[in-house]
C-alpha cells in the first residue's frame, strides 16, 4: 500500500515538474545593457557652431550611459541648452562618415556642393533634449552627415539634427542644429567616442569591483 502511495507522489511531483518546466520563459536579453555602472563622463570635446555665417568654438560635455550603451553629448547653442543621445548604431554611422570625410579630406577630393539630406553620407535615429532654461522638451530626431566649406578651401564635417516635435507637445518644434568640425577636432571625437574605448573602461570597473570582494 505504501509503495502505490509513494509511486502516486513520486508521479505527481514529476508530472508538476513537467508543467512548470513546460510554462518557463526565457526572457529575451538587452545587448545594449553593457553594466550597472554610474555615466562615464569623458574629456570635454570641441566642435563649432555656425552664428551669422561665423564659426563659433562649441564645447561639449559628454558622457557615456554603460546601462543603455547610449552616449549623451551637452551642449549650448544660442539661447537653447541641448542633450543629444546617441545609442550605438548611430555612433557607427557617425565614425563611417566621419572616416569617409578624413579620407577624402587628405586626398583633396572633397566636391563643393550644398549639403543636404539628400547627398547626406548618412543617417541614423537620436534623442533629443533642449530647453532655454532646462531640457523640457524631449522628441526623437534624425540626425545626418555632409561636409561643407564654411571657409574657402576649409571643408568641414557637419552633423545636421533635424528638427522634432516635443513628444508632449507637437506644437512645439526643436531648433535645427548644425555641429562643425575641423580634420583635427574631428579625429580628436572619433578616438574619444570609439566603442573599444568605452569597453576598456567598463572591463577596468569590472575589475576593480572584483578586486573589491
Amino acid at each position: 500500500m505504501k509503495k502505490t502511495q509513494i509511486a502516486s507522489l513520486l508521479l505527481l511531483v514529476s508530472l508538476f515538474i513537467g508543467c512548470s518546466s513546460s510554462k518557463s520563459v526565457v526572457k529575451e536579453v538587452d545587448p545594449n545593457f553593457l553594466g550597472d555602472f554610474n555615466p562615464i563622463q569623458l574629456e570635454n570635446l570641441m566642435a563649432a557652431r555656425s552664428s551669422m555665417s561665423q564659426l563659433k568654438p562649441l564645447e561639449i560635455e559628454a558622457y557615456f550611459i554603460p546601462r543603455s550603451n547610449n552616449l549623451e553629448l551637452y551642449f549650448r547653442d544660442g539661447m537653447n541648452k541641448y542633450a543629444l543621445i546617441l545609442p550605438y548604431e548611430a555612433r557607427q554611422a557617425i565614425e563611417k562618415a566621419g572616416q569617409q570625410y578624413l579620407t577624402t579630406y587628405e586626398e583633396g577630393t572633397l566636391v563643393e556642393e550644398k549639403p543636404t539630406e539628400k547627398n547626406a553620407t548618412q543617417t541614423a535615429q537620436a534623442s533629443l533634449s533642449w530647453g532655454v532654461v532646462g531640457l523640457a522638451r524631449n522628441g526623437t530626431t534624425k540626425i545626418y552627415t555632409n561636409h561643407e566649406y564654411m571657409e574657402k578651401d576649409r571643408p568641414y564635417f557637419r552633423i545636421t539634427i533635424k528638427q522634432t516635435t516635443d513628444k508632449e507637445d507637437s506644437s512645439v518644434l526643436s531648433p535645427r542644429v548644425e555641429i562643425y568640425f575641423s580634420p583635427t577636432l574631428l579625429r580628436t571625437f572619433l578616438e574619444a567616442t570609439q566603442q573599444e574605448v568605452f569597453l576598456s573602461q567598463i572591463e577596468q570597473k569590472t575589475q576593480q569591483f572584483s578586486d573589491g570582494f
